[in-house]
């Protein structure tokens, strides 16, 4: 899995390398790392993306809709002008799932409709629900970066893209925790066999059987 070097990204062509860049981050999916400063999120994301040779105007786009996950404290410092994070809450009051989700997917399209070539675009969430729309972006030219949460749904084809793919800790310049493994189901208890008693109707075959035997009629 590629992380962030400061070696040249292969396919950041010149064009690519001046070219703005826009990320869509779904932060429920994945949150901010409790060891670092969450106004400092920006700032790493930027860093890891210079690294690689892009120079372009970055603009994070934060979409959030449940932030009870977060703690009061940490949201107000995202939304921080300085943190250098557009957040953008949207309206969940029926507490639908994949809303956060959706209103990704539509500002992927908005954007793909008015920005032509050459543009650079990131994806940073922690499920598979982005992968036919990050795809639709690749086959239209669009130089796509993804940034994943180890043990995603979507993982396995995630690490199987373009090579300058992160781990959303390594985006920010952090090490990958180990993933716990999940423990086997143990197969329910078995009971000692136990001689079951016989049915009437394995009674009456059994009767019958040994009638025949005797001769009886």
């Amino acid at each position: 899995m590629g992380s962030a070097q400061s070696t040249p990204n292969p396919q950041a062509s010149q064009l690519n390398a001046e070219a703005p860049i826009t990320v869509w981050w779904d932060v429920e999916n994945c949150l901010p790392p409790s060891e670092i400063d969450v106004h400092s999120i920006g700032w790493r994301i930027r860093r890891s993306l210079r690294n690689l040779g892009y120079q372009g105007a970055v603009e994070i786009i934060g979409v959030i809709a449940n932030d009870t996950k977060l703690p009061e404290k940490v949201l107000a410092r995202l939304k921080l002008p300085t943190s250098g994070v557009h957040i953008h809450d949207c309206e969940n009051e029926t507490g639908e799932k994949q809303v956060s989700d959706a209103e990704i997917k539509a500002r992927m399209g908005a954007w793909r409709d008015l920005n032509i070539h050459p543009r650079n675009a990131m994806i940073i969430s922690g499920d598979g629900d982005f992968l036919d729309s990050s795809q639709s972006l690749r086959d239209n030219g669009y130089n796509l970066k993804l940034a994943y949460r180890p043990g995603a749904t979507a993982e396995e084809v995630l690490e199987s893209a373009p090579p300058t793919n992160w781990t959303w800790r390594k985006l920010l310049g952090l090490r990958d925790k180990p993933l716990k493994k999940k423990k086997p189901r143990s197969p329910p208890p078995t009971s000692p066999d136990r001689e079951r008693s016989p049915s009437p109707e394995a009674k009456r075959f059994k009767g019958n059987r040994f009638a025949v035997l005797l001769g009886c009629k």
